[in-house]
C-alpha cells in the first residue's frame, strides 16, 4: 500500500492499517563511533500545556541529576548507541544498532532542544516558519544521522539497513531525521534527507501484514510477526507509529497520523493480555514470547505517548479527539496495570508475569518516565505520578557516578539476562530526566 497526503476533513472512513514488527535483537551488537560535543544544556522547558489532573510531586522527591551525572549517563549513551557500521561486541560492553541510535537522538532532543519535539505545543507551526532553520541547531543528533545517511547502502528505502535487522527498527531515527533536514544548511543536503524521509514512509506502505492490517516488525523474507517494541521508538520517536505520526505532524498529513492509530490498535488487539492489561512481548512468526516483558510495555507506552502528543499539538486536533481518547486509555492501561506489580524492591519487574524474574532498571526508568509526559500532556493522574516519582528515586541511585552506567538492567539481546551497560538504558534515563524536568518546571 501507499500513503497518500491527505489534510484533515479530505478523507473518510478509517485509516490504513499497518503496524511493524521489530528487530531479532539477538543477531545484532556493534562498535561505536564518537558522536562530537554535545551542545550546551538548553533546557527551555516553558511550553508545557495546563494539566487536567495536575499533582504537586512529593516533597522527597529526588532533585534534578546533576550536569555531572547527566553527562556521564549521555557519555556512556553516545558512545554505546552511535555506531553505523555495524556488529561489534566486546566481554565488557554491550553495543546494539540502530534502534538505539533512534532512541538516543530522541532522549537528546527531549533534553536539550525540547521546542524541537512533538511534546512542544508550538511545534507544528515552528516546523512551518521559514526563519526556523537556523534558529536552533541540534548538532549532536544531527550529527548522528549525518553518520547513518553516510553510511545507508542506496540499496535500501530505509534509513538505515542491519543485516538480520527488523523492518520496523530503522524508522526510530524517523523524528531526529525529520529535524536534521529542517535544520541543516546545505539545501542539496536537505533534499537529500527529505527523499530518504519519503522513502522510509513508502517502505513502510510494503511491510508484510497480517489479515487485518498489522505490519510485521520482521523483513519481508522472515514470516510476519508482531512485538510491543514495534509501537515505540525514541521512544521513543522510537518505531513506526511514531515516526509515521510525527511525518503526519510535519507535513499535515492525516492518513499518517491517523494510520500510527491504526497500527497501534491493531497491535494492542493482538498483543494485550486481557487479563492484566499489559502486552505480551512478541506473537506469530516462527516463534513468540508471549512473557510480558516489561521493556517491551515501556516500549509500547512510550510510542504512544508520543504519538498522542503528534496528534494533539497537530493543527487541527480536533480532528483526531476519539483517538485521542483511545490512546490515553490504551497508555493509562499499561501504566496503571504495571505500576500495580512492582516487586518487593519497589522497581518493575523484568517479566511480570515471572516470579523468579529480577527488578529491572531500564524499564523502570523508562515506564517512570511516561506519567510526567501524560501530566504534561494534560492526561496524568496524582496516583501515577506518585508512583512514578518513587520509581525515579529507585532508579537514580543505581547509576555508578564512577562510570555512568545504569545497573541492574535487561540485556537487550538477551531479555532473561541482565546487563549493567545497557546502551538504551542510558537513554531511558535521559528521557525519564527530560520527562521530569519539564513537569517540575510546570509546577
Amino acid at each position: 500500500m501507499t500513503f497518500e497526503a491527505h489534510a484533515p476533513g479530505t478523507i473518510s472512513g478509517k485509516a490504513s492499517r499497518s503496524p511493524t514488527t521489530r528487530r531479532g535483537r539477538r543477531s545484532h551488537v556493534i562498535s561505536y563511533v564518537v558522536v562530537g560535543a554535545i551542545g550546551l544544556l538548553c533546557i527551555n522547558l516553558g511550553y508545557c500545556t495546563t494539566l487536567v489532573n495536575a499533582a504537586v510531586l512529593p516533597k522527597r522527591a529526588e532533585p534534578a541529576m546533576s550536569t555531572y551525572l547527566v553527562n556521564k549517563v549521555k557519555g556512556q549513551a553516545a558512545q554505546a548507541s552511535t555506531d553505523t557500521r555495524g556488529n561489534y561486541s566486546t566481554t565488557s560492553r554491550l553495543f546494539v544498532k540502530d534502534w538505539a541510535s533512534g532512541t538516543f537522538t530522541e532522549a537528546l532532543l527531549e533534553l536539550y532542544y525540547p521546542q524541537l519535539t512533538v511534546l512542544n505545543p508550538s511545534i507544528s507551526s515552528q516546523l512551518d516558519a521559514t526563519s526556523f532553520r537556523y534558529s536552533l541547531i541540534p548538532s549532536a543528533s544531527n550529527s548522528i544521522i549525518a553518520s547513518w545517511a553516510s553510511q545507508r547502502p542506496s540499496t535500501t528505502n530505509q534509513f538505515a539497513y542491519v543485516s538480520g535487522g527488523a523492518a520496523g527498527d530503522p524508522a526510530s531515527l524517523g523524528w531526529a531525521w525529520i529535524i536534521a533536514s529542517k535544520t541543516v544548511s546545505s539545501a542539496a543536503t536537505n533534499t537529500s534527507y527529505e527523499n530518504i524521509i519519503q522513502q522510509e514512509v513508502s517502505y513502510l506502505g510494503t511491510v508484510p501484514r497480517t489479515s487485518d492490517g498489522a505490519m510485521s516488525h520482521r523483513p519481508s523474507t522472515e514470516p510476519v510477526q508482531l512485538w510491543s517494541d514495534f509501537i515505540c521508538v525514541t521512544y521513543l520517536s522510537d518505531m513506526v507509529p511514531p515516526f509515521l505520526a510525527g511525518r503526519g505532524l510535519e507535513t499535515n498529513n492525516a492518513t499518517l497520523l491517523l494510520e500510527a492509530h491504526a497500527q497501534i490498535k491493531i497491535y494492542r488487539r493482538y498483543l494485550q493480555d486481557r487479563r492484566t492489561g499489559l502486552w505480551m512481548h512478541i506473537t506469530l512468526g516462527s516463534w513468540q514470547d508471549s512473557g510480558l516483558w516489561a521493556t517491551g510495555n515501556g516500549w509500547a507506552a512510550a510510542g504512544m505517548t508520543r504519538v498522542l502528543a503528534s496528534m494533539m499539538h497537530s493543527p487541527t486536533p480536533s480532528a483526531y479527539s476519539s483517538q485521542i481518547a483511545d490512546l490515553v486509555t490504551w497508555i493509562s492501561e499499561i501504566i496503571n496495570a504495571a505500576f500495580a506489580r512492582l516487586d518487593s524492591n519497589g522497581m518493575i519487574p523484568d517479566y511480570f508475569n515471572d516470579s523468579n524474574t529480577f527488578s529491572d532498571s531500564a524499564s523502570s526508568a523508562l515506564l517512570a518516565s511516561v506519567p510526567f509526559r501524560l501530566a504534561q500532556l494534560g492526561h496524568g493522574t496524582s496516583a501515577q505520578l506518585t508512583t512514578a516519582t518513587a520509581l525515579r528515586d529507585k532508579v537514580i541511585p543505581k547509576i555508578s557516578t564512577s562510570s555512568g552506567w545504569l545497573q541492574g538492567c535487561v540485556n537487550p539481546l538477551s531479555w532473561e539476562q541482565t546487563t549493567n551497560t545497557s546502551p538504551e538504558a542510558q537513554s531511558f534515563v535521559l528521557l525519564l530526566e527530560a520527562a521530569y524536568r519539564a513537569y517540575s518546571s510546570s509546577q
